[in-house]
């Protein structure tokens, strides 16, 4: 049910209309807007700058796509988002991620991850779990430099905050 109410496109204020708009644009027309999202569309403005951060995560410049969503993974494994280890799973397999290693990334094994993958996804549980090492830092430093480490941690915050949220208006679904 969720502690606030869903905004869909039938009760929309023009506000919170652009929004809804400007979200599903963000993802190529293909994903409206989920429960989370819809419940942060009371506040149009707010959801819109999370959901630009989300994108810039989605889209990091400084990593691959499949290094992107293999850390994305790692990190929504970590916090037992279940909606979006669905929903990204679906990303990583496009990105070009193999069956074996989604299975790896949910499992805690990294043997199948190519280094940089693996190397993301260290760093990024790393973060999730706040047990950050100087080897697991610097691994990822020479593997992304310095703008893909800020890529990564901010990846790792965006979906931690996300499962704050989440958690804390109790969204349930898909």
């Amino acid at each position: 049910m969720g502690r606030l109410p869903r905004v869909t496109d039938a009760g929309a204020t023009p506000e919170q209309r652009a929004a809804i708009d400007e979200f599903t644009e963000a993802r190529h027309g293909k994903v409206v807007p989920g429960p989370l999202f819809q419940m942060l569309m009371n506040s149009p403005s707010a959801a819109r700058r999370l959901g630009g951060v989300g994108a810039y995560c989605r889209d990091a410049p400084h990593l691959t796509p499949a290094v992107a969503e293999a850390a994305i993974l790692a990190a929504v494994h970590e916090l037992h988002f279940d909606a979006e280890v669905r929903a990204h799973e679906r990303s990583a397999t496009a990105a070009g991620l193999p069956a074996d290693v989604l299975r790896g990334i949910a499992d805690g094994d990294d043997t199948a991850l190519a280094p940089a993958q693996a190397a993301a996804v260290e760093f990024v549980r790393a973060s999730v779990r706040r047990q950050m090492s100087d080897a697991t830092f610097n691994r990822a430093g020479a593997a992304f430099g310095d703008r893909g480490v800020v890529d990564l941690l901010l990846l790792a915050a965006y979906y931690t905050g996300l499962k704050l949220i989440a958690d804390s208006l109790e969204v349930a679904g898909p």
